[in-house]
């Protein structure tokens, strides 16, 4: 995945055509192909915006804050993405991490969220912040990642 969000930074619109390529339902009509591919790149890199490739911004590569969270929201309310958005306190909910046992000295949790139209991400977002003796990282595999990545 690391391979993947560097060639993604380095040419956000060599992923869109790859996503084209490997997912013609999304290919759109060629008349709209030039404005998509300039919306989709702008989606990428805002997207790869809250990520470094050093420490400089934190200890886990691509975490976000709650801060992070309305940002992103924000950058999808107006790119149509989605309708309205939601305070982060509306939906993070701090109890799960909370309720789980610890099993040994080098426990670690590891979130697998699946692009659900939930609170999920945002959830484990909070869980990450919210939780520093723990190590816990999130996973949002996607088609397009695992394919460019073969």
């Amino acid at each position: 995945m690391a391979k993947m969000t560097v060639f993604a930074l380095a040419d956000p619109a060599a992923v869109i055509r790859l996503m084209w390529e490997r997912c013609p339902d999304t290919l759109p009509p060629a008349e709209a192909r030039a404005r998509e591919l300039r919306r989709g790149v702008e989606i990428v890199r805002s997207r790869l915006s809250t990520l470094s490739l050093d420490e400089t911004t934190g200890p886990r590569w691509g975490a976000m804050t709650a801060e992070d969270i309305v940002a992103w929201q924000d950058f999808l309310l107006a790119s149509g993405a989605i309708r309205r958005r939601l305070a982060p306190e509306t939906y993070f909910n701090a109890s799960l991490v909370e309720r789980l046992p610890r099993m040994g000295p080098a426990d670690e949790l590891i979130f697998v969220e699946g692009h659900s139209t939930d609170a999920t991400f945002d959830t484990i977002a909070e869980q990450i912040a919210a939780h520093p003796e723990w190590k816990i990282d999130h996973l949002r595999p996607s088609f397009l990642l695992v394919s460019a990545a073969r």
